[in-house]
C-alpha cells in the first residue's frame, strides 16, 4: 500500500529567509567527516526545502525556522552512531534553545515504524520526522549517517557533514559572530565553572539575570554602602569569599592588581564575605592590604540569593546591570572582566545618537 501521510510539512527555507550568500569553508576541515564536492557546493547557498511527515517527540512548525539557527540531523533507524548521538543532541538543543537555535532530526532511511520508539528510548527531545518522498534525498547530499547540517538565520547552509563533536563548535562560532556584530561579548563557555548538571543550581538566577539580587550585607570597609542598581555603566565583580579560606586570602593581591589595572575603565570590585567569620573582615583588610570595597553577608542571605558553591566564587554584572557571568572560573576572571569592559551598552549608544542629533539640529526656516 502506498505510504500515506496525515500531515505534510514543506519546510521551505528558500521562502522564509533572505538568500544572501555566505562563504563556504568557514570552518576547519577537522570539524568534518570528509569534504566531498557536493557538500562544499551546498555551503554558502540557500538551504533547500525539507518535506517531511508527522513530527514525533515534539512539533516543529514552519514559522519556528524563521530567524533561527537550525541544526539538521539526517539519520537512519539502522545507524548505531546516529542513535548513540541522540542524548548529546538533546543536550545541545536544550542548551541553546533560548538563544534562537533549533535542533531537528530528519530520518531518511530505515524502518519508519521503528522511528518513534527509537526517538523515545534514546531521549531525543527535539523534533524528529521521517522524510516524505524523495525531494530531500535529491536536494540534500547525504552520503553517510549521521549527516549534520547547520543553517544560519538568513537561511544559508553554513556547514554540512560535521562530526557530532563539531556541531556545537559551529553554533558557538555563529553566535560569537552575531555578538561581535552587535558590539557585545559572547560569554565563553570556558569561563563558566562546572558542567551543565553542576550549574543547575544557577538556573533561576540566570533566568532573572536582568535583575540581579540586591546585596543583603553590612560592615562595609573601604567604601560607603554600594547598591548594584546604582552601578550602571560599570562592570561589577562580586567576590564571594570567606575569612577562613586560605585560597581566598591568597587571591587578595591579585584582586588589588585587577583593580589597579581596570578601575579607570569602570571596574568595581566588591568582596562579599561569608557570615561565618565575618567579624574578622576588618582585621584581614588591614593585615592583607585589601584596597577594594568589602562587606559581610547578613545571615548568608546574599550567598543564598546568588548560590556560590565554594570560595572564592566570582559573579560579573555588566554595564547594563545584567548578571552576565554567574560563577566565573578563577583562571578566566581577568579575561571576562576585560571582555565586559570592552562593551558599549545600548544606553550609551542612545546617548551618543541623541547628542549627535541635537548637534545637527537647525532652526526651522521662518
Amino acid at each position: 500500500m502506498t505510504r500515506h501521510r496525515m500531515m505534510l510539512f514543506a519546510l521551505t527555507f528558500l521562502l522564509c529567509f533572505s538568500t544572501q550568500a555566505a562563504s563556504a569553508g568557514d570552518y576547519p576541515d577537522t570539524w568534518y567527516f570528509d569534504r566531498p564536492d557536493e557538500h562544499t557546493a551546498l555551503e554558502g547557498t540557500a538551504a533547500p526545502e525539507l518535506t517531511v511527515g508527522k513530527w514525533v517527540g515534539a512539533e516543529f512548525k514552519k514559522e519556528d525556522m524563521k530567524g533561527n539557527i537550525v541544526v539538521i540531523d539526517f539519520w537512519a533507524t539502522w545507524c548505531g552512531p546516529c542513535i548513540a548521538a541522540m542524548p548529546k543532541n538533546t543536550k545541545i538543543a536544550e542548551k541553546y534553545a533560548d538563544q534562537g537555535v533549533k535542533f531537528i532530526g530528519v530520518c531518511l532511511s530505515g524502518d519508519e515504524s521503528q522511528m518513534a520508539g527509537i526517538v523515545k528510548k534514546n531521549g531525543a527531545k527535539y523534533p524528529n520526522a521521517y522524510v516524505d518522498g524523495d525531494q530531500v534525498s535529491k536536494d540534500w547530499p547525504v552520503t553517510w549517517y549521521p549527516t549534520y547540517a547547520v543553517v544560519d538565520r538568513k537561511g544559508v547552509v553554513r556547514a554540512i557533514g560535521l562530526t557530532p563533536d563539531s556541531v556545537e563548535k559551529v553554533i558557538e562560532s555563529l553566535l560569537l559572530d552575531e555578538a561581535a556584530a552587535k558590539g557585545i561579548v559572547r560569554v565563553n563557555p570556558a569561563w563558566l565553572e562546572g558542567d551543565t548538571q553542576k550549574r543547575a543550581r544557577l538556573s533561576e538566577l540566570e533566568k532573572n539575570s536582568d535583575n540581579p539580587p540586591p546585596l543583603a550585607v553590612k560592615g562595609w570597609q573601604n567604601s560607603k554602602p554600594i547598591k548594584i542598581a546604582d552601578q550602571k555603566g560599570k562592570v561589577v565583580v562580586l567576590d564571594f569569599w570567606g575569612t577562613f579560606s586560605p585560597s581566598c586570602i591568597k587571591r587578595i593581591e591579585y584582586h588589588n592588581e585587577l583593580l589597579d589595572k581596570y578601575s579607570s575603565q569602570g571596574l568595581v570590585f566588591i568582596g562579599v564575605a561569608a557570615t561565618l567569620g565575618g567579624e574578622k573582615v576588618g582585621d584581614i583588610v588591614h593585615e592583607h592590604g585589601i584596597r577594594y570595597p568589602v562587606c559581610v553577608d547578613v545571615e548568608n542571605k546574599t550567598n543564598i540569593s546568588y548560590g556560590p558553591n565554594g570560595f572564592p566564587d566570582y559573579y560579573l554584572i555588566d554595564k547594563s546591570g545584567k548578571l552576565r557571568i554567574a560563577d566565573c572560573t578563577n583562571a578566566s576572571l581577568e579575561d571576562a572582566i576585560a571582555a565586559l569592559l570592552s562593551e558599549k551598552i545600548q544606553e550609551e549608544e542612545g546617548k551618543d545618537d541623541k547628542a549627535s542629533a541635537k548637534k545637527d539640529q537647525k532652526p526651522a526656516a521662518e
